[in-house]
């Protein structure tokens, strides 16, 4: 058996369905940003070689537990919780938050990486699973992304309005830090096939930016790139990593940051900026983004208010909903 003291997350399959009464062995690491899973071993558990050698391993990483060999694997054994999925396989995993999955049956054998979906060093990770594709994120420093994903995930367990237009959380899980799981979504610049739904999906963004202003979130990073859409074309809002919690509509806060061409100017110009309005003029960006698309005049002119110099004179979002015309 393969065995390093790297691995820290294993991860158990019994296999009721392809292969009755097979037990497969994986260890998951992190490797240069990425995870990687490998096949360590395959046992037939009706075999009494194979079963005894399963039984073996297990009791070897418990062992660890009280051999003070590895305290990592220790802990991690402890904290184990067994999921079970739809199929009736079985999957052992570490430190899983409502994160159920089978182990795909394509893994290979010397091991599968979680390629990046962007050149980009913050940690964001793609990966199929049985033919549908996660994004895997980790949250970085003191980003509160993951509580802000489990709130909405609640409100929109609740039926609250306009919650569907939030990219949702699947689950999360800790592996030398928190990282988050999302589905792959279609990137926004996917309008350009379809100049037509420009307007609706001015009216989603406003929808979804007012569910979080309403239960006292601020994005704080309002831009094309972190918009998504669904299969069914409908937009999905992404990237909560500066997201922050606010008490009502008039606190001022300090120290955010947000993307040049998509950043109101008080956040330059000034140490205290309101999160709430500093979204609106994002939004009012975005809008002429989506008038690219459809030149509508009222688009064109609610932009404009949004984008305001005077963070007072931006209008909520909940005042382009009222438009009858989308």
């Amino acid at each position: 058996m393969v065995s390093s003291p790297d691995f820290i997350l294993p991860l158990i399959h019994i296999d009721n369905v392809d292969n009755p009464f097979h037990a497969q062995i994986y260890f998951m690491r992190e490797q240069d940003d990425k995870f990687l899973y490998i096949q360590v071993a395959d046992w037939k558990l009706t075999e009494l070689s194979d079963a005894i050698r399963f039984l073996s391993f297990l009791y070897a990483f418990k062992q660890l537990d009280s051999g003070g060999g590895n305290d990592k694997l220790g802990e991690a054994w402890t904290r184990c919780m067994a999921l079970q999925s739809d199929s009736g396989d079985r999957l052992v995993n570490i430190n899983a938050h409502m994160f159920n999955f089978k182990v795909p049956k394509t893994l290979a054998e010397r091991g599968l990486d979680l390629f990046s979906i962007y050149d980009d060093p913050g940690g964001i990770f793609t990966f199929p699973l049985d033919h549908t594709a996660i994004v895997v994120k980790k949250v970085r420093g003191l980003s509160q992304e993951h509580r802000i994903l489990e709130r909405i995930r609640r409100l929109k367990a609740n039926g609250v309005a306009f919650a569907e237009f939030i990219a949702p959380l699947i689950g999360f899980f800790t592996l030398h830090g928190i990282y988050i799981v999302l589905p792959s979504l279609r990137p926004i610049t996917e309008i350009y096939d379809h100049p037509d739904i420009a307007l609706r999906l001015s009216f989603e963004l406003a929808a979804g930016v007012q569910f979080l202003h309403s239960n006292h979130i601020a994005h704080l990073d309002i831009k094309p790139d972190n918009l998504t859409l669904t299969s069914s074309w409908m937009l999905q809002i992404i990237d909560f990593g500066a997201s922050i919690f606010v008490t009502n509509e008039e606190e001022e806060v300090s120290g955010r940051c947000s993307t040049e061409g998509y950043m109101a100017p008080e956040m330059v110009n000034s140490s205290l900026f309101n999160p709430i309005k500093v979204d609106r003029y994002s939004c009012g960006c975005v809008f002429l983004f989506f008038a690219q698309f459809n030149s509508n005049c009222q688009l064109l002119h609610f932009a404009s208010e949004l984008m305001r110099e005077q963070p007072s004179e931006r209008p909520p979002l909940h005042h382009w909903l009222k438009q009858t015309f989308i």
